[in-house]
């Protein structure tokens, strides 16, 4: 008897069957997640999410710096355009704690105007 799926569907005989690249709707691997920030795939990142996605801007950053960002840093977009990665838009924090007093103060300054 053939392998079946949960839904019913016959199964493959190609072991890659269900893997993202071989879908049909394999986009490079390159998506927009639920914040609209750009991810990359990237199974062998050490920060990879679930779906082994990694942030854009992060990957950008880390390109620039030649290392991997330490888990308490902090990326942040000048221009407030999440999907703008270039590096001369992009402005690295050594934790929360920093981009929060730095948006503060932006933040204030801008009312001020």
């Amino acid at each position: 008897m053939e392998e079946r799926t949960r839904t019913g569907r016959k199964k493959s005989s190609n072991p890659n069957w269900n893997k993202e690249k071989f879908n049909p709707n394999w986009k490079g691997g390159r998506i927009k997640n639920t914040n609209g920030y750009i991810c990359i795939y990237s199974p062998n990142h050490p920060f990879k999410d679930k779906r082994n996605y990694v942030l854009e801007h992060k990957l950008i950053m880390e390109a620039h710096l030649g290392r991997t960002l330490l888990p308490t840093e902090v990326v942040h977009h000048i221009n407030g355009n999440i999907t703008d990665n270039r590096i001369e838009n992009l402005m690295l924090f050594s934790n929360h704690s920093e981009h929060l007093k730095f948006e503060h103060n932006e933040r204030r300054l801008k009312t001020t105007k």
